[in-house]
């Protein structure tokens, strides 16, 4: 989802993707618009996605501080 994000910039903008329950995000765009901002897309994160989503972190966080060394 994030490449997809990226392919949309136009050269200088940028991008903010927000995880958050459905429960108040109707609310939270409706504050993006009311401050000037776009919501160009939402998506649904199936249960499997979210249950792996603890595991993913951690190994995208080792191997960024894989890099770092």
């Amino acid at each position: 989802m994030a490449a997809e994000a990226a392919e949309t910039l136009e050269p200088g903008s940028c991008v903010l993707m927000l995880l958050v329950e459905h429960v108040w995000a109707a609310r939270a765009a409706d504050a993006v618009r009311e401050a000037g901002g776009r919501v160009s897309g939402t998506v649904r994160i199936s249960p499997d996605h979210v249950e792996q989503a603890p595991d993913a972190y951690r190994e995208a966080v080792a191997v960024a501080a894989a890099g770092r060394s």
